[in-house]
């Protein structure tokens, strides 16, 4: 098969299968079953986690890159600047891969001093020339603005899992609005879309030991509607969570895990408060994003300008702009899907769980915040689910 749409991530309830989270909540409450995602499982399952497999991640990264180039007619990197995306970009430069295409997203019309902007405008710009000729890459800067505000799905919240935020929503849907794409895959062509997806989630357990596990906030890039249109030619890779290419992930969380354990950061990489990184042994404290990057990413220069990550996957800093100007009827749309949204994941009072799940929510209770906006009651975050742990000590 070329390609599968399952790598992305797909729920289960039973013997139901779905990309879609909001039908997997629905099935739930129907069957009293509760759901399980997986995120290639098989694959993943096969890992020797406890084995140091002792590669350099300048040759994973290279061998992945080499096999994207081979599989794809046309190439597609999503480049926002940050620490993935910049890794990605280096990896086709520093080993003379060709690439077809750099793309970056924004939103120009909606603010020309947004969050969403200000990466765009300090970091992918002034450099991003010189990354064309080197890669031979056209360079495509998308503005989202009226894309956003030309949202006219009132269903367009079933085709969505956790990232909600309208320039998530419409990210999705690329193929179907930008004209160029629509025509080359409906010319035969094999395009590909490149993601930098995450980084590696690094746990410690009560027991001290180590272990990774993968969360289902995948859909800030791709989304079940993009899963579900895989039949048409559209294809989606995340670079490094790959089931052909799971040496990566396993060397970078033993490169992680090896420094915490031999106490290798200065004190500068860790911090008192909880993060989805690990707890060094020594210091009993948590990695701080700049200490994993550090370590997984060791080219990537830390000082380079970044807002941090989106405080919101529903009402999002990068669309500010949105919710302040309120744009109709895209905007009414919007509320209404969350509102709705909000009915199927709230119902934990109406439903009887007769076999809970150790550490996992109520079959209904996926909302970490609540907020009021115009009267309507709203959330701010839908609850992930996971995974199996995956243990590396």
């Amino acid at each position: 098969m070329f390609y599968n749409p399952d790598k992305l991530g797909y729920y289960t309830v039973g013997d139901f299968k779905t990309y879609n989270k909001f039908y997997a909540v629905q099935e739930m409450q129907k069957t009293n079953t509760f759901l399980h995602w997986h995120f290639n499982d098989a694959e993943y399952s096969k890992v020797d986690w406890k084995t140091n497999p002792g590669n350099t991640l300048s040759k994973l990264y290279k061998n992945r890159a080499v096999a994207l180039r081979k599989k794809y007619d046309y190439l597609v990197l999503f480049y926002s600047g940050g620490s993935d995306s910049v890794t990605i970009l280096n990896t086709f430069i520093e080993h003379n891969i060709p690439i077809d295409e750099i793309a970056s997203c924004y939103s120009k019309k909606g603010s020309d001093s947004s969050y969403f902007n200000e990466e765009i405008e300090k970091v992918v710009l002034p450099n991003v020339n010189a990354s064309c000729e080197k890669t031979g890459a056209r360079f495509r800067l998308i503005d989202q603005t009226d894309m956003i505000t030309g949202m006219n799905d009132p269903m367009w919240y079933v085709h969505t899992n956790n990232c909600i935020t309208p320039n998530c929503v419409t990210r999705a849907r690329f193929r179907d609005l930008i004209p160029e794409y629509k025509n080359m895959i409906a010319s035969g062509m094999k395009v590909g879309f490149i993601w930098g997806r995450d980084k590696p989630r690094i746990m410690c357990d009560e027991d001290h030991k180590f272990y990774t596990e993968f969360i289902d906030a995948v859909d800030n890039n791709t989304s079940p509607y993009s899963q579900n249109q895989a039949y048409r030619g559209w294809y989606d890779e995340f670079f490094f969570h790959d089931p052909g290419h799971t040496d990566i992930l396993q060397q970078q969380v033993h490169i992680v895990v090896d420094a915490l354990m031999l106490g290798r950061l200065d004190a500068e990489f860790y911090q008192d408060s909880f993060t989805t990184n690990g707890k060094c042994p020594h210091t009993q404290k948590y990695l701080t994003n700049a200490g994993l990057i550090s370590l997984i990413y060791p080219d990537f220069d830390l000082t380079t300008f970044s807002n941090g990550k989106n405080p919101s996957d529903v009402f999002g800093a990068r669309d500010d702009w949105f919710f302040k100007t309120q744009p109709e009827p895209a905007y009414s749309l919007f509320i209404n899907g969350v509102t709705e949204l909000s009915k199927i994941y709230q119902k934990e009072d109406e439903f009887i769980w007769v076999n809970p799940v150790e550490d996992c929510p109520p079959p209904f209770d996926w909302i970490n915040d609540i907020i009021k906006n115009n009267n309507d009651t709203l959330f701010t975050q839908v609850k992930s689910a996971l995974t199996p742990r995956y243990y590396i000590t």
